[in-house]
């Protein structure tokens, strides 16, 4: 497999994670409920942490019973997971929060879109409470008793002069908005520092709602990043193919087997709202590992003519090769579990930067150089026998690496593959590791 076909498999796997289209066929019910026309149905909706107002929802009544799907058209509100969402029909904004001023303009009109959705409650209170729409881009609505309000921020390109400019009139807009709604909150709360995003509004909201000395029945906790951290400890066996020079006149693919070892520091991060399936590894490891290999490899190559007919050839052969190789390593490795149970399938892609920091790997080495004539045996000219390092690793190598493995809590087995983890003399090397790994 050569580099072009690892990048590939690598990009493969790299939209498959992150595309929720293509992992859709997974489940993850949870208790919540449902409401219509004021009566409340318990049971379990689908929840997929959505990154995204959803547009609609799978509800069942028991676990065991057969999904419905719900629209904002069906519902009233529901409930799961700690978050509420309601049915209503809004002012959706669809011109843009931001406009790239760096790249090459074009005319941007103000879009908007009126419909029944879901939108996602972030406050609850008596006074005031706050809504938020997610697709695209984020839009907020205010709510103060019977006063429902869409909060606007947007940029948008007008062509003037023959050229374009952005027109910035309406980024701070929701700001005079909330200062003709909740003028009694204004005098402690400074609203030029309001931003029109989810943490400076629900902060605003909930400062206000208390200056009101009305009680805050609800507030969404926004998803935060958790990081795990721990020693981990990586053991394999490598099968290492061997893909030969074009150089090479007389020769066979051979595959070498060495055994490694990996100790060394790992911070977990499980990325917010991916159900803790999506997790990013940074590594910092100190690797060993031993190749020996009892066989005896010849390699013959043409390097030159000496007349009409006549060849120069040098002749290889390396025996009794061993030793032991070490590098530090910097890993940041992507990975994508199946499910978040104890015990899971899961998927990898990254990419490593080694530094050796240790070689010690020697064998026979006997040189041979024949001079060979058209249809006549070769006569030999010269021939040396030494000792020395067999496997030149670079100094610092940069592996990507794929992979499929299966843990059950802190304990992994996996397949790694990596491209081009070495060279000796006419040939590269594409290692698969089967590995198992303690820790993270």
């Amino acid at each position: 497999m050569d580099l072009k076909c690892y990048k590939l498999v690598i990009l493969t796997l790299f939209v498959f994670a992150l595309n929720p289209k293509l992992t859709k066929g997974q489940t993850n019910y949870q208790p919540g409920f449902i409401v219509i026309n004021g009566d409340t149905t318990r049971g379990f909706i689908d929840y997929l942490e959505w990154t995204e107002t959803p547009d609609q929802i799978f509800f069942k009544e028991t676990e065991q019973g057969s999904p419905l799907e719900l629209t904002p058209t069906d519902i009233n509100s529901f409930f799961v997971s700690a978050e509420i969402y309601i049915s209503k029909r809004v002012k959706i904004d669809k011109t843009p929060l931001y406009v790239n001023t760096n790249s090459t303009l074009s005319l941007i009109n103000k879009e908007f879109e009126e419909k029944r959705v879901f939108i996602q409650q972030i406050n609850k209170s008596k006074n005031l409470n706050l809504y938020l729409y997610r697709k695209g881009r984020d839009n907020y609505y205010l709510q103060q008793k019977e006063v429902f309000i869409a909060l606007i921020s947007h940029v948008f390109v007008q062509q003037k002069g023959g050229g374009f400019y952005v027109n910035q009139n309406n980024t701070y807009k929701f700001r005079e908005q909330i200062r003709r709604l909740m003028p009694s909150c204004l005098d402690e709360i400074k609203i030029e520092r309001l931003k029109y995003n989810l943490s400076s509004l629900s902060s605003f909201v909930s400062n206000c709602n208390l200056i009101t000395n009305e009680k805050n029945d609800y507030t969404y906790k926004i998803p935060k990043v958790t990081v795990k951290s721990g020693v981990v400890v990586n053991t394999g066996y490598k099968v290492h193919k061997e893909n030969i020079s074009r150089r090479i006149i007389e020769s066979e693919i051979n595959f070498k087997t060495s055994y490694d070892i990996e100790v060394g520091y790992s911070s977990e991060i499980i990325l917010p709202r991916g159900r803790g399936l999506k997790r990013l590894n940074i590594e910092l490891l100190i690797s060993a590992f031993r190749t020996s290999s009892e066989d005896r490899i010849i390699r013959t190559f043409e390097t030159g003519t000496c007349g009409m007919g006549c060849s120069v050839i040098e002749e290889v052969i390396y025996s009794d090769v061993e030793g032991v190789l070490s590098y530090a390593h910097l890993k940041v490795v992507f990975k994508r579990l199946i499910n978040n149970k104890k015990r899971s399938f899961y998927y990898i892609a990254g990419i490593g930067i080694g530094k050796k920091i240790y070689s010690n790997v020697e064998g026979n080495l006997q040189f041979n150089t024949f001079q060979q004539q058209e249809n006549q045996e070769r006569m030999l000219l010269d021939s040396e026998t030494r000792e020395e390092n067999l496997i030149n690793y670079s100094d610092v190598i940069l592996h990507p690496r794929i992979g499929l493995g299966y843990y059950f809590e802190t304990l992994s087995l996996g397949v790694i593959i990596e491209p081009r983890v070495g060279k000796e003399y006419f040939s590269s090397y594409n290692s698969i590791s089967f590995s198992m790994r303690l820790g993270l």
